[in-house]
């Protein structure tokens, strides 16, 4: 049977575990939401700037063609009188929806930003801690630095340190 040293095994598994760790902490994944952030709010600035031309007149040239035009746009207006109101107040309320959505993106990915640097600091004081845990314990508070001499006395005396 071969010779297998537990600190071999524990090393192998850590350095499985920080290999998938690091599979999941790629920065295009970022790029990508953010990314799709930027598109979002294109979207929705378009749909901003294009929800009050819903039945409005179009510039028409000033030829013949264009006053046709604009008398059959007349016509059309006042066939469809009872039909316009309500597709401008549904594209209100999609323009409304689609500044939520974005509102609501960009809140979820400020969120994940603190989250992943939280992450990153418990993790960091975790190494910390493991580190020093392998090093030995570390003192603190009275047994550190005793500022009360006769408390130091005491304990010399009992025996602890």
């Amino acid at each position: 049977m071969p010779n297998i040293k537990a600190i071999d095994v524990v090393s192998a598994i850590h350095k499985r575990v920080r290999e998938q760790a690091a599979s999941y902490e790629t920065p295009e994944v970022l790029e990508d939401w953010s990314n799709d952030l930027a598109k979002l709010q294109s979207a929705y600035n378009s749909a901003y700037c294009a929800r009050n031309l819903v039945g409005s007149v179009p510039q028409l040239p000033n030829t013949f063609l264009g006053f046709v035009a604009g008398w059959v746009i007349g016509i059309a207006q006042r066939m469809l009188f009872w039909y316009t109101p309500q597709i401008r107040y549904f594209n209100e309320a999609a323009t409304s929806v689609l500044n939520r959505v974005c509102s609501l993106e960009e809140r979820k990915f400020r969120v994940f930003l603190a989250l992943e640097d939280r992450l990153q600091r418990l993790e960091r004081e975790t190494r910390l801690r493991s580190v020093g845990q392998a090093s030995g314990p570390v003192r603190t508070g009275q047994d550190a630095c005793p500022t009360n001499p006769a408390s130091a006395d005491q304990r010399q005396s009992s025996g602890t340190t």
